[in-house]
Order: C-alpha cells, then structure tokens, then sequence
C-alpha cells in the first residue's frame, strides 16, 4: 500500500472512529478539506435517505493525515492541492476522493450557496 493510500485509509478511519458523527448513522459522508498554508478547515455533510446534516471530523489527526497528503502530493512537482473531497460510503467502506489544485472555492460551502451545495456534495458510489 502506498503512504497516499495509507494516509486516505488513516483518514476514513478517523471519520468511522469519530463518535459523534457515529450517533448520526450516515450512509454517506462528503469532507471538503481546505489548505490555506500550514492551515486546515473542513466542512461537509452526511446523507442518510432524504436527510442530510452539516458535519466536520473532530479529530485532529485527520486533518494531519490531510496536511500529509497534501505534501506527499506537492512532492511530485505539484504546487499541492487547495482543496480536496473526501467522501465515505459506510455499509462498504468505499472511499472517493478528488482534488482541486485551482479553484480554492469549488466546494467551499457558505451560507448563500449551502442548498445547492448540499446535492452537489451528496456522493455517487453507483
């Protein structure tokens, strides 16, 4: 398994570890992890059926492991990523993950566009 494989592996770890987003019993999970420099944000949702819910990993080393990443990314010529989406399916334990190395507000949700954004996250494992 690659250092990249493993730090993904490490980081849908952390969301299945993550008690509080364990109460919720998703079926589906959206992370959008932000790098501003050395700093770390995330925003996302869980869906499960018709129901969706604003959610963030409260862990530390997840955003470690995404800092992480992000660096093992930059060493192969890249200037790094902005922004990355992280999305777990929980009955399987399939990932996704995509990367925007431009756009620094692809997936940024905020309050005017928190609607649209909550489909346009919502993850596709079909």
């Amino acid at each position: 398994m690659s250092r990249r494989d493993e730090l993904l592996q490490n980081m849908a770890d952390e969301i299945n570890n993550d008690e509080r987003l364990g109460r919720i019993n998703w079926d589906y999970i959206s992370i959008v992890v932000e790098i501003n420099g050395r700093n770390v944000s995330q925003s996302g949702f869980a869906y499960k059926e018709k129901e969706i819910e604003p959610v963030y990993v409260d862990s530390f080393d997840f955003d470690d492991y995404a800092l992480e990443l992000h660096d093992e990314i930059k060493q192969d010529g890249y200037d790094g990523f902005k922004s990355m989406i992280f999305q777990l399916e929980s009955s399987s334990n399939k990932m996704k993950c995509d990367f925007e190395y431009d756009d620094e507000k692809r997936w940024v949700v905020s309050p005017d566009n928190i609607e649209k954004m909550k489909e346009e996250l919502r993850p596709n494992f079909s």
